[in-house]
């Protein structure tokens, strides 16, 4: 397994099937997802923690291999907001 040090996040992605009506995109056609599960914490992050769905920013996202899985690692500066899920309507908000 991937240990992050310092202020680095250790995310699975997730990943959703697209589809547009009968259309179905290509993984290829498919942007990079900007929203996960921390999976892991470097021991000097203070904001997220392992368990949390987070957005963060595509731009600072560095992809890793491990065990056959892949996973992103991020600064936690990159990490832009933390979700939850309402529990009567799923709808998501911004913790």
């Amino acid at each position: 397994m991937i240990r992050p040090v310092g202020y680095n996040v250790l995310i699975k992605p997730l990943v959703e099937e697209e589809k547009y009506g009968a259309l179905h995109l290509p993984d290829t056609a498919k942007g990079k997802p900007c929203d996960g599960i921390v999976v892991a914490i470097g021991e000097w992050c203070g904001q997220v923690k392992p368990g949390d769905w987070i957005v963060f920013s595509r731009r600072q996202a560095k992809e890793v291999q491990a065990d056959g899985e892949e996973f992103i690692i991020v600064d936690e500066r990159a990490c832009l907001v933390v979700l939850t899920e309402n529990g009567t309507d799923n709808t998501m908000r911004v913790e």
